[in-house]
């Protein structure tokens, strides 16, 4: 292109480009025009907006505390929670309710409000909405206010959202405490009237006004045998008996005009076609006034009804059968008038129904029976019944004997109408029984002068037998020659015999008068056993016998057991043995047969080879006085009562005495009893070495009126080394005592003047002396023994007396006084110790045996502290006297002479003159329970 053309194309172009700057400025200045009115008019409505929007958030403001005043002042709960269930948002109606502060539960969960068992449901609903994002939902829940309240909330529940997602809820409540309050009593309004409606006995309809069932209990049902539809809507003449539809008819008409009826008694129809006896009770049912219906109790008496008529039939039956029977029935109202006499009761007193009826029955009576017959009227008024005896009058006018059982009868709502007696002759029963009375009478009589004549008997017969036995042991110890010992032997024999003879006789009448009873005491089996053949050993060595013993291994050493009775029965058996055995042997065995618990069953037999008993003779043996032949008596000798008194003794013990035997080739006696084991076994008892005394120290009393039971008693003692006082009777024994200090009496039961025991109780009571005494007595009877150491004797032994024995007594009383002597001197040294309680008579008599000192210290410990009360609590001296009595054992044992006085002087009523006397023993006696619960604790 040339510069010229190039020019004039820039010239063109320029030409243009200018031409289009115009137009763009006009179009530009157009636009700017355009904009500006447009930015004009925009300023304007801006303005509009901001008054408008001004206007709007003024609205809003007053709308937003409008609604706020409207939250706050709600009547109902309104709250606000995160996602996390914390409290954002309450209102005061919350504060209110929760009686917790805006600023307590801000930031809380309002389940914790919740009891703790229901916080975990709470919790679950609401996770649930957020979860499963339900937009409303509704719940009832229980809180529990800051002081304790209980409050049921209902709670509508909304679910709040943000971009989709839901961020917290907002919740309206309200307090329907009251509400669930309501719903439960009336849920337990139903289920009562539920319980009522199905557990009643009967059946129940609800019928309505035209008289078609509505409601019904499971008991109709099963009455009708129709099910829930079938019943539903059925007319209740459906199922009435057709005879007494119309008698309905006039019960629905009572129902209209008084709103009830009872006792309507019909028979309706199972569905099965059974007739059924029923009995209803209706009420009406009302709604604003008017009659809907009824309510129907129905009661199956089909039962009933045939037990009325069984009650019927029986009546009919009875009637005639009272009527026909001995017993005299008669009904008195409640007046005391006769209303109704049977014909029984008119043929036992001869009366006709015409002349009794009406009258006062007290006309009938023995004037002496008015009064218990006032009584009994007034029983049956207190609706008591009872049975007693009385005389009434015959229209002959003799008395006759009747037993009344009387009882008062009662009208059907439960009114006493009188009372009926059921009479019965017992006339005859009355004499007998009168004569029966009298011939008891007569054999009580008789027993009383039969024990009487046995315990004279006794005494008299052992008095000069003492004397007997006492010279012939005495004889036997001076030196004589042979033939002078040989009939001293006889004699001491003879008096042996009859000895046993007295005994036998004793016994039988003690067994027969039921007076003989088992005790219970220690004893070892084996000695008691070896003492027993040692005592009969010289019989059998008189006729060449061997005299055997059979001892089982397995039996114990010590039983508890009647060691007398076993004696008793083993002695007779073996002497008797012995008898009838010529040549051969005699054996005595013991074995165990079982072991029952704390009990050994143990056999003892005793076997001879001698002549032994013809079977007819084997049940008569154990007769009393009964041998097998006459030929025995004169033979052998002997009464006939051993095996008697033997067998009854074997009973006493709880065993049965057998025997088996053969002609010619001997006999076996034999029997099983039960002893008690001990704590003593599986060791033999070792006993101390009692020390002896010397005897010259000893000044003994003896009172004694016999002249040659003086002289057996003197000889005695003399040959101890001892001498002896005598006195006559009691009340000389007493002048000797007031001037010599004697260490022993030896006293008499039966003395002319004043006999053993008076003199005893005047030594204790008047006297004040605790000196030993024996009581010699020739009744060996229970009753004698516990008179002897009733009246305060320290111990008794019967006439003839062994003189062994006695001995053993008067040293046994001796060393134990002198040993609590020494006890008190030695205790009253040891000021550390207390006098009062002592074991060591425990452990001598033990001996060591802690188990056995413990045992009896808590028998001593219970009975004592049950005694002590009794003492404190009584105020008879009789009682208390008793109670000593009782306890005495235990103190001798346990305590000091100072408390052994003081028991004794209890014992004999000295605390009736001294107050004191008694406080003091009381006093001391719970010291010493005390003390030996001191020492059982001590030693557990």
């Amino acid at each position: 292109m040339t510069p010229k053309e190039e020019l004039k194309y820039y010239k063109k172009a320029h030409s243009r480009e200018k031409l289009a700057r115009k137009e763009a400025e006009r179009i530009l200045e157009s636009k700017a025009e355009e904009l500006y009115n447009a930015n004009t008019k925009l300023l304007e409505l801006n303005t509009n907006l901001e008054v408008n929007l001004i206007q709007r958030t003024e609205k809003i403001k007053t709308s937003e505390k409008e609604l706020k005043q409207l939250v706050e002042s709600a009547n109902v709960m309104i709250y606000k929670t995160d996602i996390n269930g914390d409290l954002t948002f309450i209102n005061t109606t919350v504060e209110k309710i929760s009686e917790y502060s805006s600023k307590e539960l801000i930031g809380s969960k309002i389940s914790d409000l919740a009891p703790k068992d229901q916080r975990f449901k709470l919790i679950r609903f609401y996770k649930n909405q957020l979860t499963n994002n339900i937009e409303s939902t509704y719940y009832e829940y229980q809180i529990k206010s800051k002081w304790g309240k209980n409050i049921w909330i209902g709670q509508n529940v909304q679910l709040i959202m943000k971009d989709g997602l839901s961020v917290g809820l907002w919740a309206v409540a309200r307090d329907i405490t009251d509400k669930v309050k309501s719903h439960n009593e009336l849920e337990k309004s139903n289920e009562k009237y539920k319980n009522l409606f199905e557990g009643t006995f009967d059946g129940v309809i609800r019928l309505d006004s035209k008289r078609c069932f509505v409601e019904w209990n499971s008991k109709m049902e099963t009455m009708l045998g129709y099910n829930a539809e079938e019943l539903n809507g059925m007319h209740i003449t459906t199922v009435l008996y057709e005879e007494d539809i119309e008698k309905s008819k006039i019960y629905l008409a009572t129902l209209l005009k008084n709103g009830f009826y009872t006792n309507y008694i019909a028979k309706i129809k199972s569905k099965s076609g059974k007739i059924i006896d029923i009995e209803v009770n209706s009420r009406a049912t009302f709604v604003k006034g008017e009659i809907t219906g009824s309510i129907d109790n129905v009661r199956d008496i089909s039962e009933r009804k045939s037990l009325d008529k069984a009650i019927i039939r029986s009546e009919e039956k009875y009637r005639g059968m009272i009527e026909n029977l001995e017993f005299g029935l008669l009904e008195v109202d409640i007046h005391g008038i006769i209303v109704k006499a049977y014909p029984s009761f008119c043929r036992l007193t001869g009366y006709s129904q015409e002349e009794i009826i009406g009258s006062d029955p007290q006309l009938l009576l023995h004037p002496d029976f008015i009064s218990l017959m006032n009584k009994k009227t007034k029983n049956r008024k207190e609706g008591k019944s009872d049975a007693y005896e009385i005389q009434i009058k015959h229209k002959s006018g003799d008395y006759i004997w009747v037993v009344i059982s009387g009882s008062p009868f009662y009208n059907e709502i439960g009114e006493l109408m009188g009372s009926i007696g059921v009479h019965l002759d017992i006339s005859s029963q009355k004499k007998m029984e009168i004569d029966l009375i009298a011939a008891n009478k007569e054999a009580m009589a008789s027993s009383k002068a039969k024990e009487l004549f046995l315990a004279n008997m006794s005494h008299e017969i052992r008095t000069p037998l003492n004397a007997v036995f006492g010279l012939s042991n005495l004889l036997m110890g001076t030196k004589l020659g042979h033939d002078q010992l040989g009939y001293v032997e006889n004699i001491n024999n003879s008096a042996q015999i009859l000895l046993l003879l007295v005994n036998d006789i004793l016994d039988i009448s003690k067994i027969e008068s039921g007076k003989l009873e088992a005790h219970s005491t220690r004893f070892n089996l084996r000695k008691t056993i070896e003492t027993i053949l040692s005592s009969t050993s010289y019989l059998a060595k008189n006729k060449n016998l061997k005299l055997n013993l059979i001892i089982d291994d397995k039996l114990d050493e010590i039983y508890l057991g009647d060691e007398l009775k076993i004696c008793q029965v083993l002695i007779n058996l073996v002497n008797n043995a012995i008898k009838f055995t010529h040549e051969g042997e005699v054996t005595l065995m013991i074995e165990k047969v079982n072991d029952l618990g704390t009990l050994h069953q143990i056999k003892i037999s005793v076997n001879d080879t001698g002549k032994g008993i013809a079977v007819e003779a084997l049940q008569s043996v154990f007769e009393d006085f009964s041998q097998e032949d006459n030929t025995i008596l004169k033979k052998y000798g002997g009464t006939g009562l051993g095996l008697s008194i033997s067998k009854k003794l074997v009973s006493i013990l709880g065993g049965k005495l057998e025997v088996n035997s053969t002609i010619n080739k001997g006999s076996t006696f034999h029997f099983k009893i039960n002893l008690e084991l001990t704590n003593d076994n599986n060791e033999t008892i070792k006993r101390r070495n009692t020390p002896d005394i010397n005897w010259s120290e000893i000044k003994i009393l003896s009172a004694e009126d016999n002249l040659v039971n003086q002289f057996v008693i003197e000889s005695t003692i003399k040959n101890w080394g001892s001498s002896t006082d005598h006195a006559i009777n009691g009340e000389e024994a007493i002048l000797m005592m007031r001037h010599t200090k004697y260490d022993i009496i030896l006293m008499d039961m039966q003395m002319p003047i004043m006999d053993g025991i008076t003199a005893t109780q005047f030594i204790r009571k008047e006297m004040k002396s605790n000196i030993p005494i024996i009581a010699f007595t020739a009744n060996a009877i229970k009753k004698d023994k516990e008179r002897c150491l009733s009246a305060g004797m320290n111990d008794y032994i019967t006439k003839p007396f062994q003189a062994d024995i006695l001995k053993s007594k008067i040293k046994n009383l001796l060393l134990n006084r002198k040993s609590d002597e020494l006890i008190d001197l030695s205790e009253t040294k040891r000021v550390n110790k207390n006098p009062l309680f002592s074991v060591n008579k425990l452990v001598d008599i033990s001996p060591g045996d802690s188990e056995f000192i413990i045992k009896m210290l808590n028998i001593f410990h219970e009975d004592g502290k049950s005694q002590l009360q009794q003492i404190i609590t009584s105020d008879n001296p009789e009682e208390i006297s008793r109670l000593a009595h009782k306890i005495k054992p235990s103190i001798d044992y346990l305590s000091n002479s100072y408390m052994k006085n003081l028991v004794r002087q209890i014992e004999q009523k000295d605390f009736v003159d001294d107050e004191n006397l008694l406080n003091e023993f009381i006093l001391k006696l719970k010291q010493l329970i005390e003390l030996s619960e001191e020492y059982i604790n001590y030693n557990k």
